[in-house]
């Protein structure tokens, strides 16, 4: 049974990678392509740029939690939970997924002093309004799937078959203004960023060989 699960592994590991960042209702309500391109093109820009700058042992701690991360879903999908025959699905494996990204984070803003302002300007200015970007398509797809269906038209306002209480408008502008929240803390963030005084070099540790600067 082990030996016939691995050949569907791709497949679920596709699954996984679109599921751990949106797709909802029962499973049915998928986002568009380029939403999931997007989260994951700004998640592998976290941990790279924070393997870059950070320290070796930070760097071993961050190859070890995607290996044994990844090692683990394997292992749930493969030796136990198929086991069963019920599929697993990427909400049982979240808590694996999303320590990638929070270690990436943790690492980079311990060692945001290392970065150039210029890196961590870009990095402030581009991942945040990305994440806000998906955030606002993944509730889009998901009002788009309740209120015409699947096929329905991209602006469905006017052709809503189902709304909620006090019609869509004011939740879509609710979320257009958390959107707006989020993207107004980036820029604030890159500004900060700009005006800060770079640490002093001469100080132990920061001047060395060892230190790395993007």
């Amino acid at each position: 049974m082990a030996v016939a699960g691995l050949h569907r592994l791709p497949v679920d590991a596709h699954a996984w990678t679109r599921q751990w960042v949106g797709v909802f209702g029962w499973g049915s309500i998928p986002m568009p392509a380029y939403a999931y391109w997007l989260w994951w093109g700004a998640v592998i820009v976290l941990v790279l740029v924070a393997f870059a700058v950070a320290p070796w042992r930070a760097r071993l701690g961050l190859a070890a939690v995607l290996v044994v991360g990844a090692a683990l879903a394997v292992a749930l999908d493969v030796l136990v939970l198929r086991q069963t025959r019920f599929p697993v699905y990427g909400r049982y494996l979240l808590p694996l997924a999303v320590a990638l990204p929070l270690t990436a984070g943790e690492i980079l803003t311990r060692r945001a002093a290392r970065l150039r302002t210029s890196t961590r300007a870009a990095l402030q200015i581009t991942v945040p309004p990305l994440v806000a970007a998906v955030h606002l398509i993944a509730l889009w797809s998901d009002a788009r799937r309740f209120a015409t269906g699947v096929g329905g038209p991209v602006w469905f306002l006017s052709h809503a078959q189902w709304a909620p209480p006090a019609g869509w408008s004011p939740w879509l502008a609710l979320t257009a203004a958390g959107t707006a929240c989020l993207l107004a803390c980036a820029a604030l963030g890159a500004l900060t960023a700009r005006h800060t005084t770079r640490p002093d070099t001469h100080r132990p540790g920061i001047g060395s060989a060892a230190s790395v600067d993007l």
